[in-house]
This record gives C-alpha cells, sequence and structure tokens, in this order.
C-alpha cells in the first residue's frame, strides 16, 4: 500500500529488503502500489497476474488480505503480509508479518522456560497494548501459569498511586504490555527486582539511546536483525538498510529480506525452515511463524540472551 499514508513507510522497507535480498541474482521484481482499499485489492492483484507474475508478496492491510482470502484461491503463490481472521485460508495463501500477538506468546513461553510460575500484566490503554495483554493471558494460562492479576495506566494515571496498587499484588514477573514511549514512562514506578518481560514494541531500535535508561533489566523478544544488526551473515544488507530510520522501517526490512528468500525456498521446493533476519522461520499450516531470540536492556544497551 505505497498510496496509504499509514502503511506506506512499511512497505517502503519492504520493498527495499527484497531488493536488497535480490541483488544481482536475477528475476524481475514489480511493484504495484495500493490503497488499502479492500475493493480494489482483487482488480490489482488480477492485473499483476496478467502481467506475469509468479509469485505475489502482499497485500500488506488486513482488508486487503481478508478480501483476497475471501475471494478464494489465489491463482499464484502469495505471501501477504498480514493475518485476516478467519483462520482457514486458500492453498495458495500464505500470511507473514509482524504480528503483536505472536511476540506476546513467544514471551509467555519464554517466561515459563525460566521456570516463573506467577506473572501480572501492566497494559497501556491502547488497542495495540490490549492485543498483546489478551495475547500473553491466552498463552500464559494455557503454558500452566498463574495469573495473579491485570493493571492498567493511561496518561492521566496518578502513577505514585499506581505503584503503592502494583506493590500490593506480588508477582514472580510482570508482562509490560507497552509502546516504547508507554514503557519509559511507567517503568520507573514498576518494582526492579521483578523479571519484566515485553515485546519488540519497547524497543526503538537505538541500542545507545540514553531516552532507554529508564527500560534497564526488561527482558523483550524480537528479530535477529535488531538484537544482533553486526552478525557476519547480515553484511549484505547493512547498506540498503542504512538509509532507513531505525525502529519499525528497519523490521519491516528484514521482512522484506525474508519474502524473497522465502519465494527461492518455495521455488526451489526447499524446506521452509529458515534462519532469516526476522527470526527463524517456519510454517504451521498457512502461516510463516518467527521464533524470536530474547534480549535485555542493559546499562551498555541491548544483550542478547542465551537460547533455552
Amino acid at each position: 500500500p505505497m498510496e496509504e499514508p499509514a502503511y506506506q513507510s512499511a512497505a517502503e522497507a519492504v520493498y527495499a529488503g527484497i531488493l536488497a535480498a535480490r541483488g544481482n541474482a536475477g528475476g524481475e521484481v514489480r511493484l504495484y502500489g495500493t490503497k488499502g482499499d479492500k475493493a480494489e485489492i482483487l482488480t490489482i492483484y488480477q492485473q499483476a497476474i496478467a502481467e506475469g507474475a509468479q509469485f505475489i508478496v502482499g497485500p500488506m492491510a488486513r482488508e486487503e488480505v481478508a478480501a483476497l482470502s475471501a475471494a478464494g484461491k489465489p491463482l499464484v503463490p502469495t505471501l501477504a503480509l498480514n493475518q485476516p481472521e478467519q483462520e482457514t485460508l486458500p492453498d495458495n495463501l500464505m500470511t507473514f508479518g509482524l504480528p503483536v500477538e505472536a511476540e506476546a506468546r513467544q514471551a509467555a513461553r519464554v517466561a515459563r522456560a525460566y521456570g516463573i510460575q506467577s506473572a501480572i500484566v501492566v497494559s497501556a490503554d491502547s488497542p495495540l497494548a490490549k492485543r498483546m495483554e489478551q495475547a500473553f493471558i491466552k498463552e500464559w494460562q494455557l503454558q500452566e501459569g498463574t495469573l495473579v492479576g491485570q493493571k492498567t495506566f493511561g496518561t492521566d494515571t496518578n502513577l505514585a498511586e499506581f505503584k503503592s496498587d502494583m506493590s500490593a499484588t506480588p508477582a514472580d514477573m510482570i508482562f509490560l504490555a507497552a509502546s516504547v514511549d508507554e514503557a519509559r514512562r511507567v517503568r520507573p514506578y514498576l518494582d526492579q527486582a521483578i523479571p519484566t518481560f515485553a515485546t519488540s514494541h519497547v524497543y526503538d531500535g537505538s541500542a545507545e539511546n540514553a531516552d532507554n535508561t529508564p527500560l534497564s533489566a526488561i527482558h523483550f523478544v524480537d528479530m535477529p536483525w535488531m538484537i544482533n544488526p553486526q552478525h557476519p551473515d547480515f553484511a549484505p544488507y547493512r547498506d540498503a538498510a542504512a538509509k532507513l530510520p531505525p525502529g519499525q522501517a528497519q523490521r519491516w526490512f528484514a521482512v522484506g529480506v525474508d519474502a524473497w528468500n522465502i519465494i527461492i525456498a518455495k521455488a526451489g521446493g526447499t524446506s521452509l525452515l529458515l534462519p532469516g533476519l526476522s527470526g527463524t522461520l517456519h510454517m504451521e499450516g498457512n502461516n510463516m511463524v518467527r521464533e524470536l531470540p530474547m534480549a535485555q536492556f542493559t546499562s551498555g544497551g541491548i544483550m542478547l540472551e542465551p537460547a533455552r
């Protein structure tokens, strides 16, 4: 959706990642801009096929993906960059993206693997945070963890009172469902001695940013490209990525790189188990799932935690 402001920067980053991954390998990449409009996506999709597309990456807007899914089986293999609400997808339609629910679920599984028994969820008063909260709670209870409380904070919350209220509800861990700005605001009012877990949304992508000091010791899941960008395997992509801002644009760039490698693996009939920039990738049904490493904020920046 290059023509929709809400998606444009992400779409441009995905396209940059695809071109960076293709390099000099050959194969034509053609861009079709959309407006996030479910009414026109089928026309654009059919145009791409008529003009020779053998594999389609996109669309990105959830409404577009839902419209494509509802239309029946796509005519060519398609890697949609969002997930529609319906669970059953046409055979040739795969999904791949950055669903926050998947990150929250993984944080729950990792915390349980650490041996943590009880959790309290602290959530910002926003739709995105509520999605994190609900996904974490569902997975936490599935993993037989104990939920001892849910606390919500907003822009008008008295955080001194919030801190006092938190101290009355002891738990082995805190799951913080928040954006980076929200996390910076509330973190000083949370008990620093209690392990705190979060999703990638608490990390702005700038390891040396002094504004992240309040986030010290928070554990969070994020993609390898964000946590360990100097890994030797990532060298071919650094120049192209340097033209993009930190944070979400870099994450979508990684999705673009991995999308190209998924295309190559799919075309070659090889296993869709890939060590990607956006995570270790594998298929579950029609969904490309990302297994993410855990990192922690430290006084020196970001530290990769050993796998468990």
